[in-house]
């Protein structure tokens, strides 16, 4: 009886946590998907078929009994842990009793569960959301700008700190521009991001000139890593000769695009 109200309560957790989206309701979500995978005892007498939910922002408020208020919707949106208990489950031991032991036996089972956000290989950006709407399109331009300070607005865009912990302001510059410069970083954002304050025009244009393949005279090596792949390179038959040479295609960065006009009829 135990097992089987121990794969009850697991089953139960995982959904329920699976459930956490972050939203208003998140909490009546989760209860509703646990409350779905609960089936009814098999070997319990009595009991043991019902699961109670609750929920914290941290395992350590969750397993100091510091659970979250599920009338309050600010608190629907931290819930991040959940544990599933199931009422007292009693089952009647008749050959136990030949023996001398107790006529019934009762266990109480409990299972937890978490829902983490994760994103990997990503660049260390944020951009946030424009005006006129909170929600973004495929295909959809929107207009972005750069914000100095700590004032960010709609539209401003910005850099992660790296999501280590530990590290002074040169060595978090030094990792934004080796994540600028890789098309695909190594590491990941769990749970939480922080803003990066303070100058780092200096990293940003080395780390994006090194994925252009473009290093500085004293290039840093933990930005001499492999171009990004919108770096076009390719062979170009020169004019008049049998010979070929390397054609490269390397933007600057910060350097303005032309500017291209299209006629009708014109070609």
């Amino acid at each position: 009886m135990h097992t089987e109200l121990k794969q009850m309560t697991d089953a139960a957790a995982l959904a329920a946590a699976q459930a956490l989206d972050r939203s208003k309701t998140a909490m009546s979500k989760a209860n509703a998907a646990g409350a779905a995978v609960i089936n009814g005892s098999k070997f319990a007498d009595a009991g043991g078929s019902t699961v109670a939910f609750v929920y914290a922002d941290t395992y350590a408020n969750l397993t100091a009994g510091t659970y979250l208020d599920p009338t309050k919707e600010a608190d629907h949106m931290k819930a991040a842990w959940v544990q599933a208990t199931t009422n007292p489950g009693t089952v009647n031991g008749m050959i136990i009793q030949v023996l001398g032991g107790s006529p019934t036996m009762t266990t109480v089972v409990q299972s937890t569960a978490a829902s983490h956000s994760v994103a990997c290989e990503v660049q260390p950006l944020f951009m946030c959301l424009p005006q006129g709407g909170t929600t973004l399109k495929k295909g959809q331009q929107v207009i972005v700008k750069s914000q100095p300070g700590s004032s960010w607005g709609a539209g401003n865009f910005g850099l992660l700190d790296p999501p280590y912990t530990g590290l002074n302001a040169a060595q978090k510059a030094t990792m934004i521009k080796k994540n600028l410069a890789s098309s695909d970083p190594d590491s990941c954002y769990i749970n939480k991001l922080s803003v990066a304050q303070g100058e780092v025009a200096g990293p940003v244009r080395e780390g994006l000139n090194a994925r252009m393949d473009i290093f500085d005279n004293n290039p840093d090596a933990v930005v001499k890593v492999a171009p990004g792949p919108i770096n076009f390179k390719g062979v170009q038959e020169l004019r008049n000769s049998g010979s070929r040479a390397v054609h490269r295609r390397r933007p600057r960065f910060a350097r303005p695009l032309p500017q291209c006009r299209h006629r009708a009829g014109s070609r």
